[in-house]
């Protein structure tokens, strides 16, 4: 599986390549607000079947994991799921060009892997190997991609061209992709475990925004793009620090 994946990635960027030079141009098509968003009514209509997953869905397991899940072993299923995305985050900064932080990603998984009991503890943070994610919509970014217009995607939510094309490419390119079997199930199950936590960690500012706001779409839009340029250092005069106040490499 792992090698067919890697198989299919020449193509991928290829049609990838293409749908980013067609939604390059930040002028065209932008609210008053300045936010490049010509498929608003599609946008919308996907915003609301992902509000109507999380009503039915993600909210209320969420809420049930935090009942029945102590509080201090919360943080234990965020770091499992967050250790599965490391060999990701190495493979991304080897094509970034830094082999630093690719050998820092690797030799982090491996001790978290192996000491901290399959990514539930962190002890490579204590040997001096923080956490440093990334992602294949930095590393076009990093190359010169522009941001292109807003997105919304079926369950992954906010988005723009630049990352909806990460996102597939880095279904390939995840090293994890490898596992079948009942290592596949299990690194699922870790996965959808760490989504519900994160979703129990920060539910109230995402019931602020789905539920409590006048124009859930457009807070939720905003807040994305400003955090998403927040994380990759791209200037915004509007914005002076992280606007969501949060550490997102917790997430």
């Amino acid at each position: 599986m792992f090698t067919s994946r890697f198989q299919i990635v020449p193509l991928s960027l290829i049609l990838i390549s293409g749908t980013l030079g067609a939604c390059s141009n930040p002028e065209i098509d932008q609210t008053r607000d300045g936010v490049n968003d010509p498929y608003e009514t599609l946008n919308r209509a996907t915003y609301s079947v992902n509000r109507a997953i999380d009503t039915v869905a993600l909210r209320p397991a969420a809420q049930l994991f935090g009942a029945i899940v102590p509080k201090d072993i919360q943080p234990l299923m965020r770091n499992a799921a967050d250790n599965l995305g490391t060999p990701k985050n190495a493979v991304n900064h080897l094509l970034q060009g830094d082999p630093k932080d690719a050998l820092g990603s690797t030799m982090r998984f491996a001790i978290n892997s192996t000491l901290g009991l399959g990514g539930l503890f962190d002890p490579a943070s204590e040997f001096g190997l923080a956490a440093n994610e990334t992602d294949f919509g930095e590393t076009l970014s990093i190359m010169g991609a522009q941001e292109g217009a807003y997105v919304v995607l079926p369950v992954f939510g906010p988005s723009n061209g630049r990352d909806a094309a990460g996102t597939v490419i880095d279904f390939f390119l995840d090293p994890m992709g490898q596992l079948t079997g009942s290592d596949a199930q299990i690194a699922l199950g870790v996965r959808a475990t760490g989504i519900i936590a994160t979703r129990h960690q920060f539910g109230d500012t995402i019931d602020s925004i789905l539920y409590d706001s006048a124009d859930g779409y457009a807070q939720s839009r905003l807040l994305f793009l400003q955090n998403r340029r927040f994380s990759l250092g791209i200037a915004d005069d509007d914005m002076g620090e992280d606007p969501f106040g949060l550490d997102t490499d917790g997430f």
